[in-house]
């Protein structure tokens, strides 16, 4: 809360106004890694005749990436070693140098080397080139492994269409499973990120709760299972409300959401607006949530126009008593009461949005009555400081708060007493 002037004027950035339930967010599976380690096993002459006469000549292991068909020795397999062991390191460039050189090193395309490619790709967020490599390695031997990481490839670009149609092919395959990462829990987690986005709640649920299901059997990270649960509830949540509450942001418009929301919190507001704008344009379609972010932080730089017209976009797709309180504080903050007071009337036609110790009720009652009381209208403000107080002790306003709304009370009772 902020008093404001003289004449103490109520004006409220709320910067918690937006909670991030408003926007239920799927969290991207971090890149899954289909062939974690080498595994050694003897060659069969028959099977493998060219790279068997190289081990008996001593040219090197045959080696098996786990996962795959494809055997590797000599120079080839010293690169592709040294392509995972800095793939490992988060090193992708040097992963990429090094399987290229692998690939030169051998005398016919290499499935593995072109999944392993495609992941180091996706690390370096170069989606279309990691997508490009996905598919050969998908055209040389089709595999659920290789379905689920290009599926994953185009979610974190935000494409859907292309991403369930992977995550479908892949549910079709027999199901394949590294590290305890299973290719049916991560295509159904796919499948639920889109639909979801697509405010297909109920076929969302379907999927994440399956996806829950099978990350408990295969022995999941909790953390990353719990934050899959979490995502069911909210998209329950969104199901039983027909989703009128909820933004959903999936692969590239996620992460440059929640980077603008690290900035926001870390007080970095320009770069917290590069952020939010960059989600906007990699979500392709309005969101009443970006635009209440983008205002909250033009706000915060006391840029009020601006948070005003992004306040007014986030109405026109979704109006609410958060956003209309929102863009009253702007009101507020460049004396522009009338305006102020009717968003906040606007507010309380709204259900009250509560949220730990915010209730749009008694902000819009806060902003009425400084409106009133610049206005000399004491007797009609007195009231809806009253009624401002009494929300705030029952909804458990800070001390602090309160006594400021005690104080602003009784100044608003004292003038109307003397206007009578």
């Amino acid at each position: 809360m902020r008093i404001a002037n003289s004449a103490l004027a109520f004006t409220s950035l709320l910067l918690m106004a937006w909670s991030l339930a408003c926007g239920a967010t799927p969290t991207p599976r971090p890149i899954y890694t289909p062939y974690p380690s080498f595994t050694v096993e003897a060659s069969s002459s028959a099977r493998f005749p060219a790279e068997a006469a190289a081990q008996s000549a001593d040219l090197g292991e045959v080696v098996e990436l786990k996962g795959q068909k494809d055997w590797f020795y000599g120079d080839a397999l010293s690169y592709a070693r040294d392509g995972i062991s800095e793939f490992r390191k988060g090193n992708y460039q040097a992963a990429i140098d090094n399987f290229e050189r692998a690939r030169r090193h051998r005398d016919k395309p290499s499935a593995v080397l072109e999944n392993w490619m495609g992941l180091s790709y996706q690390g370096l967020e170069r989606y279309e080139e990691a997508i490009r490599h996905h598919s050969a390695s998908i055209q040389i031997e089709d595999s659920a492994t290789d379905r689920t990481n290009r599926g994953i490839a185009y979610l974190l670009q935000g494409r859907c269409a292309p991403a369930v149609a992977d995550a479908k092919a892949a549910l079709a395959m027999k199901p394949e499973s590294t590290d305890g990462i299973h290719t049916d829990a991560e295509a159904n987690y796919i499948l639920g990120s889109c639909y979801g986005s697509d405010g297909q709640f109920l076929q969302a649920l379907q999927h994440l709760e399956a996806s829950v299901d099978i990350s408990i059997e295969n022995n999941y990270e909790r953390e990353l299972i719990t934050e899959r649960e979490l995502l069911v509830e909210q998209i329950r949540g969104a199901a039983g409300q027909n989703g009128a509450d909820m933004d959903f942001f999936v692969g590239s418009a996620l992460v440059a959401w929640e980077q603008g929301m690290e900035w926001f919190f870390g007080e970095s507001y320009r770069k917290a607006i590069e952020s939010f704008e960059s989600a906007k344009e990699r979500h392709g379609k309005p969101s009443s949530v970006l635009e209440s972010w983008l205002g909250l932080s033009f706000q915060s730089l006391g840029q009020h126009e601006l948070a005003i017209g992004h306040f007014t976009r986030s109405i026109e797709i979704r109006d609410s008593a958060v956003d209309r309180m929102n863009r009253s504080g702007s009101y507020m903050a460049s004396d522009r009461c009338p305006h102020a007071v009717e968003d906040a009337r606007a507010a309380l036609s709204f259900p009250p949005h509560t949220e730990d110790a915010y209730h749009s009720e008694v902000e819009a009652n806060s902003v009425i009555a400084s409106c009133l009381i610049e206005a000399g209208e004491y007797r009609l403000a007195y009231v809806h400081a009253e009624s401002a107080l009494s929300g705030a002790i029952s909804h458990g306003y800070p001390t602090e708060e309160i006594d400021l709304l005690i104080e602003f009370r009784d100044i608003a009772k004292s003038w109307a007493d003397a206007q009578n």
